[in-house]
């Protein structure tokens, strides 16, 4: 039942029974009195009879029971004091040797007095009295005091109601007032009580959790909403910040739903109420995820373009020692007549040669070094070229899946790059699934603002191709995705990849003013996304090179 019900309750129940204590105390307490009353003077009145009978008797003791006409006369003719009376003599058997005449209505009060002949007892006087009267009189009252015990009921309620009302009312206003101030704040207000359960949030914390503050208040903050990696953490900060009168700066995930998280920063502190217990926590976080993406992405970034520098050193240095190798081969092939034993092993210097001088090429195309052929094409049509080549490497006992659209989507790319990325991305999750399973390449348009772009590590808002590789595999864990376009880095057993499949692809994209990413969980498959720009209609394409890059048009041999 609502509280205000129960007010209600209470301050009509309350009035009831003042109510009615009015109505009835009176009454009774009249009625008492008349009662008491009447009970003595009928002692008084059968004193007094018994008196002047007991003369009748001592007068004749024998015969005294046959006086019934004398003693009938002497009870009637006695004056009656208002109420109706009944008099009787009784003699020892009980039986009535005389009474009163006059009838006497119900109920009636009696009292009893022996009557004596020398010393002994020889019959008692009765006396009835009618209260019929003082009944009347109390219902009287009764009826006199309702309308005026109604109007004080009235009263009684509504006076304390509306008072009640007024104090509500306002503690309302001052309420909604205090809400409507935490609900335009930028950040995100959550007031928990000693059990550590939402008993308020402000419309930017409902907002951040992705819930309605219905679903919201009641709920264990830290078992409900903190990601589950975190909330030992969590509950053992607040349960010390509880014990304390500091501000507490921590950072941590909430969950939403969908399963997305969002990263807060959360400023906490304890409350108490007037005897000094501990109320509960007061709590003010703003959502950084973006921030912390950026960071993410900016650390990264800097990461790779140092790796990608690196890569770039030493692809050219090797690149000029596998020169001097292959140069050498060459000549001594040359000079080695048919048929000579060490003609074999010439050739097998020249062939890892080219084995390593297409490593430096993966290592030159992923510092974004390696020069690139532009022109205009349709991916939807090339992805669509690419169905057979992309199923014949996957195994038999996995099923691949494309998702075209029927439009299509015009983008300024190196076409044998970004069949080399499919490539690599088709291998990757074959790979993922050891026993099986399913991989579905899509390919969709996407309009992304300036906030899209940006989380996902894009230059610029505008229309993109979007390309996704989703495999049903193993998954990849959080830490792992942190590295997983980094050069030589890979998830695989020893001797299955060298570990530069994704960073080629990470360079590729980067070349031509694209992006990739991956999203996964472990045991969850993982999906791998690369995004190009499109070409619109009479948009002049541009080929995707660096401007100002000295080394975008190199070409490197070997």
């Amino acid at each position: 039942m609502p509280a205000d019900r129960k007010v209600v309750r209470l301050v009509s129940l309350s009035a009831a029974i003042l109510t009615a204590a009015a109505v009835v105390l009176p009454p009774a307490i009249y009625f008492s009195l008349s009662y008491q009353r009447e009970a003595g003077s009928v002692e008084a009145e059968a004193e007094l009879n018994s008196q002047l009978i007991t003369r009748i008797v001592s007068s004749n003791p024998g015969l005294w029971q046959f006086e019934q006409v004398r003693l009938s006369e002497y009870l009637s003719r006695r004056p009656r004091r208002g109420n109706a009376e009944l008099r009787r003599v009784l003699d020892l058997d009980g039986n009535v040797v005389a009474e009163s005449a006059d009838p006497l209505p119900s109920p009636w009060i009696t009292r009893s007095v022996s009557l004596h002949d020398a010393g002994a007892k020889v019959g008692t006087l009765e006396i009835s009295r009618s209260l019929r009267g003082l009944l009347v009189h109390s219902g009287i009252l009764v009826l006199v005091l309702l309308p005026v015990s109604f109007l004080a009921f009235q009263i009684l309620r509504t006076v304390p109601l509306r008072a009640i009302r007024r104090s509500q009312r306002a503690l309302r206003r001052e309420r909604d007032a205090a809400q409507k101030y935490l609900d335009v704040a930028g950040v995100a207000v959550v007031l928990l009580d000693p059990q550590g359960r939402v008993s308020r949030v402000n419309r930017k914390g409902a907002e951040i959790l992705a819930r309605a503050e219905g679903e919201v208040l009641g709920k264990d903050w830290v078992e409900t909403f903190v990601e589950a990696g975190d909330r030992p953490r969590v509950a053992r900060e607040l349960a010390a910040l509880s014990h304390t009168e500091r501000v507490l700066a921590h950072e941590y995930a909430v969950v939403r739903p969908s399963g997305e998280r969002r990263i807060l920063s959360w400023f906490a502190t304890p409350l108490s109420d007037r005897g000094g217990a501990a109320a509960g926590l007061l709590g003010s976080g703003v959502d950084v995820t973006v921030e912390r993406r950026l960071e993410h992405q900016l650390r990264h970034a800097q990461k790779m373009e140092a790796v990608g520098e690196l890569a770039s050193g030493i692809a050219h240095g090797f690149n000029n020692v596998l020169s001097t190798i292959k140069g050498y081969a060459a000549l001594l092939r040359k000079e080695l007549p048919a048929g000579n034993p060490h003609l074999a092993d010439v050739d097998e210097i020249l062939s890892a040669s080219e084995r390593a001088a297409a490593l430096t090429r993966s290592l030159l195309t992923f510092s974004r070094q390696e020069v690139v052929v532009p022109a205009p094409a349709d991916l939807v049509a090339l992805v669509r070229k690419m169905e057979r080549l992309l199923q014949s490497l996957a195994r038999e006992d996995v099923e691949l899946r494309t998702s075209l659209p029927a439009e299509p989507l015009r983008v300024m790319v190196d076409a044998l790059q970004i069949e080399q990325v499919l490539m690599n991305l088709v291998t990757n999750a074959r790979d993922a699934m050891p026993r099986g399973g399913r991989i579905e390449v899509a390919v969709s348009r996407r309009l992304l603002d300036a906030e899209g772009a940006r989380q996902v590590g894009l230059d610029a808002p505008g229309s993109y191709a979007r390309v996704s590789v989703t495999d049903t595999g193993v998954g990849i864990d959080r830490a792992r995705q942190a590295r997983i376009f980094e050069p030589f880095f890979t998830t695989k057993e020893t001797g299955r990849g060298n570990g530069l499949g994704l960073a080629i692809a990470y360079g590729v994209m980067k070349q031509h003013h694209g992006a990739i990413h991956v999203e996964s969980e472990p045991g969850r498959g993982a999906t791998f996304t690369f995004l190009l720009p499109i070409l619109e209609k009479g948009e002049e394409p541009v080929p995707p090179q660096r401007e100002g890059d000295p080394l975008a048009r190199e070409r490197v041999t070997t």
